[in-house]
Order: C-alpha cells, then structure tokens, then sequence
C-alpha cells in the first residue's frame, strides 16, 4: 500500500493482483455418496452397539431371609427398625402397616421384586405378609403369623446378587 498526499488530502492506492484464470470444479466423484451412506450407517450403529456399560438399579431396602428371620412377635418398632432399616413406603391411613419393597432391575433380565408388609398391634408386632416367610419364633396356632402371598413357590433370593 503506498500514500500519495494531493492538495492537502490523502489518497490510497492499493496494490492490487489480479485473481487467477483458472477456476476450481466441483468434480463429482462416485464413491462420494456411498461413503456419507457408511459413515451415516456407523454413527446410528454406535448408538445402540456395542452396550459397553448397562447400569443395574437397585430400590427400595434390601430384604433377605436372615432378616425376616431375625423378626419375631412383640417387637417393638424401633427393634424391627434396627432389623429391617425404615420402611420406604408408610401407609398415610394405616400407621401400623409397615411396607417394605425391594427391586432390582439388571438390563436384559425381568426385574425381581420383594414385598414385605409387617403389621403392629399398638407398637409391637403382631404379623407379616409378603414374599419371604420366618423361620421360627412365629406361633403355629396364629393363621396369620408368617403367611406369604405365593404358597408353594420360591421365594427370591437376592442377598447373594449385590
């Protein structure tokens, strides 16, 4: 760039090339769209393949047959508390419902869930229902102590699967 001053104002003159004769083509090539296809292809395809990381949700208290076992009648509260951790759900309308749920849900196999309700006769307890049944210290004579909701099946076993 050089200035050139005339009569008291400036004047710039720019040095200027010429552009290039020659102009660029778009040349069409044929392997173009087949390889959009295949990139296309490859990122929908990473999305769902290979599932390096599948996470297992566990909620609820985790309920075990050497808990249940540890329960028997005339626990107070704060005994089946320290043996069955607070429950997840209590009953609004019932206080002396305690509801235990357990599930576990691992990516390609059904979601096991365990249920267990204890009941309470002032603050002690009186029985329970659900999927696991106590081994001992539960009267035989009492209908309700210790019955399970599925008679004859097996009842889940999810202590060893944490």
């Amino acid at each position: 760039m050089r200035r050139e001053a005339l009569s008291g104002t400036a004047t710039i003159q720019l040095d200027r090339k010429e552009p290039d004769s020659t102009v660029t083509h778009f040349t069409w090539r044929p392997w173009r769209p087949a390889l959009l296809a295949i990139i296309a292809a490859l990122t929908l395809a990473a999305c769902a393949f290979p599932r390096m990381h599948r996470v297992t949700v566990q909620q609820g208290n985790v309920i075990t047959q050497e808990m249940v076992d540890q329960l028997s009648p005339g626990m107070t509260r704060e005994q089946v508390a320290f043996v069955m951790g607070e429950p997840v759900i209590r009953n609004p309308f019932n206080a002396d419902r305690w509801d235990y749920v357990y599930s576990m849900h691992i990516p390609g196999t059904p979601t096991a869930i365990v249920r267990m309700s204890l009941f309470f006769s002032g603050d002690e307890l009186s029985h329970l229902t659900g999927d696991f049944a106590p081994k001992s210290a539960w009267d035989e004579d009492d209908p309700q102590a210790g019955e399970t909701e599925a008679e004859g099946s097996e009842s889940p076993d999810l202590a060893g699967t944490q």
